[in-house]
This record gives structure tokens, C-alpha cells and sequence, in this order.
């Protein structure tokens, strides 16, 4: 805007010569005041600022599944800034320092291929697609500087990414610099990298600083409750409810096995034979305490206890896996039907279990 100029007194009466100037000089501090009251043309980061004020940024569910019945967070961004670690509930799901959300699938839906999802609009960053789906702790690949296994970065506008790890060798659908829109399938959950389960880790950054999507840019919550502004739409917030403590996972098998076996879902087998080396029940829960009671019972088909557990807990755990069974004894035979494990963890004095899971196995 010009720099005002400075102006004499008119006279209150001009003649008709002085007129003019003087029209000029009457009008010119209103025609100041209407320029400075009219709208300007917003610069571009003032206009993307306007943008995210109107729309702000917002994810949807990263994958397809019914969560809290065949999918469910493992573990939780760690809100804890200190050397200690807790979730955004003050829970215990999660480690020190982690800065994703893990979204764990049960194993019958994992090997059907469970799409993953952009969470929001955006434009492909890059995509990993080589590494071999094997549990670490087995295989002792040695995966430093690609710890996210199989993975699609994508960039959003103002400033936002995210990044959806381990997913499947050879699923992802998408290449550097595609547009993709939220909902979109990216690949299938996987099991590359650093992980021994089949999961999705999700990474949301605002700025590459990492950001919890339960608390948003606010970061602060109160226990039980997620933050005053998080990221994920009103869908989603109302799927992705807090479960501190569930069964994610039991089946059975017919030999001794190693617990890591069953940790990467391929050990479930719903028929044996009467020759059987042994029936072993075998479950996984998420968010234990120590304190807790857990009881674990096999019945054969007439509804006899042929073995229990009760145990209990030591310490808190993120995961616990626990196994019961019974050999064949020798030149014995498994009685035909239906084989049933129960597990449950009791809490406090509440004779209400705080989680229970339940399979089956026939035996023919």
C-alpha cells in the first residue's frame, strides 16, 4: 500500500480552482480506511494455514478388520517422554520409546491377507517391497537400517506423513508418487523386518516428529481417555476403543512346540488323529499384570479336566503366551470328539475373568 502523503488544512469555503484538491484531500483518508478494511490475498502459507484450520488433518482405520474380535493394538505409541514407558491411558501396552500404533491380526485372518488401508488422502514418499515375512527371533535376519520391514510412506499436506509397516513381501499395490485417497489398499499385513508377530505398525509425524494419534499435536491426556484433539475421524475413534487387557489368540496342536511357533500364527490345528503325540492347548493375551490369576483347563470329549493350570503373574506384560497339554501315553489311543482349552485371567477380587478365550479341536 502507497505511503499516505501529508496533507495542508483546506480552507472550510474553497473557490472552484481548489475544489478538486480539495475533494481529493477530504476523500483519500476514506478511501484508506476501505482499502485497509477489504479482504487481502492470503500468502501460500497463510492459505495452507486457513486449509488446515478448515480440514484439519484426520486418519481413518489402516486396515480391514473387525478390531477387539480378530484384530486389536498391541502395542501403543509410548507418551511417557522419560526413560519409563506407558500408553496414552497410562497403561502398560507398549515399550520405551516406540512411536508407532500395532495393529496385531489373529492367524486364521492372516493368512487370508488382511488389506491395509491409507489412512488419509496423500501422495506416495516410497515403498519397500523385498523382505521375507519370518519371525526375527527364528530366522535372526539381520535387518538393521530396515527394521520396518516391507512399507509405504505417504506425505499429506501440512506437514503430516505416515508409514505403514511390515506388511507382506510382494503385496504392496502402490509405487513413488502415486495419489492415493484414504481407504485406499497400500498391501496386505505382513511379518518383515524387526517383528515376530503379524501385525501393523502405523507411524504418523507431523514435521518428522512423531505424534500419538490418540493425543494429536495437544499430547497431553488423562488416564482412560484419549487427548482433547487426537487424529483419528469420529468413525474410527469410536472402533479403536481402549482394551487394556484381552485374548488375542489360542488354538491347538499336536506335538510339543515352541512357544515362537505359535507367536507367528501357523500353528493351529482344529483336527488331530487318535495316534496324536499329544494335545496342546495353547493362548495369548495382551495387557497381563502382575498380580494377576490366570487358569488355564483342557477337557477331553466327555468334559473330563485331563490338565489345568492356575498361575500367578509376575510381572506386567505386554504379551503373554501360556501352553497345557498332555502326551499320548504309550500304545494309547486319543478318544474320539471334541477336544476344549479355556483360559482366563482373574483381576483383584472381581470373580468376573478380566479376559477369556476359548478353541476346540476335533479329534476324528
Amino acid at each position: 500500500m502507497p505511503a499516505r502523503s501529508s496533507q495542508h488544512p483546506a480552507p472550510l469555503r474553497p473557490t472552484a480552482r481548489a475544489r478538486a484538491p480539495f475533494l481529493a484531500s477530504a476523500l483519500l483518508p476514506i478511501l484508506l480506511a476501505i482499502l485497509l478494511a477489504a479482504p487481502r490475498a492470503a500468502p501460500a502459507a497463510d492459505a495452507n494455514q486457513a486449509a488446515a484450520t478448515a480440514a484439519p488433518f484426520s486418519l481413518a482405520m489402516p486396515l480391514t478388520c473387525d478390531y477387539g474380535h480378530n484384530c486389536f493394538i498391541q502395542n501403543y505409541f509410548d507418551t511417557d517422554p522419560g526413560k519409563d514407558f506407558h500408553d496414552f491411558a497410562c497403561g502398560t501396552l507398549s515399550y520405551d520409546g516406540h512411536t508407532g500404533t500395532d495393529f496385531y491380526v489373529l492367524p486364521a485372518i492372516y493368512r487370508r491377507g488382511v488389506p491395509v488401508l491409507a489412512a488419509a488422502d496423500g501422495v506416495v514418499r516410497a515403498v519397500r517391497d523385498d523382505m521375507p515375512d519370518v519371525n526375527v527371533r527364528i530366522s535372526g535376519a539381520a535387518v538393521k537400517g530396515r527394521e520396518a520391514g516391507n512399507a509405504v510412506a505417504v506425505r499429506h499436506p501440512g506437514g503430516w506423513e505416515t508409514r505403514y509397516n511390515h506388511l507382506r513381501r510382494g503385496s504392496v499395490t502402490v509405487h513413488p508418487g502415486d495419489r492415493v485417497r484414504a481407504g485406499q489398499v497400500l498391501g496386505l499385513v505382513g511379518l518383515s523386518g524387526q517383528t515376530e508377530f503379524p501385525h501393523l505398525e502405523l507411524i504418523v509425524e507431523r514435521d518428522a516428529v512423531p505424534v500419538c494419534p490418540f493425543t494429536g499435536l495437544d499430547g497431553s491426556t488423562g488416564c482412560n481417555a484419549p487427548g482433547a484433539a487426537p487424529l483419528w475421524d469420529a468413525e474410527t475413534a469410536r472402533t479403536v476403543r481402549y482394551i487394556a487387557t484381552a485374548a488375542i489368540g489360542a488354538g491347538f496342536e499336536d506335538r510339543a512346540f515352541e512357544a515362537t511357533d505359535a507367536r507367528t500364527g501357523f500353528t493351529d490345528k482344529p483336527e488331530f488323529q487318535p495316534s496324536a503325540e499329544a494335545v496342546v492347548f495353547w493362548a495369548t493375551m495382551i495387557g497381563v499384570r502382575k498380580g494377576d490369576v490366570e487358569e488355564l483347563t483342557l477337557r477331553a470329549p466327555d468334559g473330563t479336566v485331563i490338565a489345568h493350570q492356575r498361575n500367578v503373574v509376575e510381572r506386567n506384560q505386554v504379551r503373554r503366551m501360556r501352553l497345557i497339554g498332555r502326551r499320548l501315553p504309550e500304545g494309547g489311543h486319543w478318544p474320539a470328539g471334541e477336544y476344549v482349552g479355556e483360559y482366563a485371567v482373574l483381576r483383584g477380587a472381581d470373580p468376573t475373568p478380566a479376559a477369556t478365550i476359548r478353541a476346540g479341536a476335533l479329534m476324528r
